[in-house]
């Protein structure tokens, strides 16, 4: 199964619906997600979109996401919002977990403090 790693940019909103859309958004910075979820997530954006454009009808609509690869890269996809929405998708080659101490993970980061 596929993972994707995504990435947020986002521009100055320029009004309430495109301030509201970027909160949804941010929900998914810097996230990790696989295959199905990206699909789900993808749905659930335009939803939000058209859940915005009826919640604030004096605000110009803000248009569909829009998801292109880059030539350059084809690893990389790039989901595109009119309200300044910016999501870079990264195809993972490999995750690797480490394993669960039951402490706080900067310990093991730290290594053992007796050898100190």
């Amino acid at each position: 199964m596929k993972n994707y790693f995504m990435q947020l940019k986002l521009n100055d909103p320029k009004n309430r619906a495109q301030k509201r859309l970027q909160e949804f958004a941010q929900q998914y910075a810097d996230c990790l997600i696989d295959e199905p979820s990206y699909e789900k997530f993808k749905a659930k954006l335009n939803e939000k979109i058209t859940e915005v454009n009826e919640a604030f009808p004096n605000c110009t609509d803000i248009g569909p996401l829009r998801e292109y690869n880059q030539w350059r890269y084809p690893q990389e996809l790039q989901i595109n919002v009119d309200g300044g929405i910016e999501f870079m998708v990264r195809s993972v080659k490999r995750v690797e977990e480490t394993p669960r101490t039951g402490r706080d993970p900067i310990y093991d980061l730290m290594g053992d403090m007796k050898e100190h």
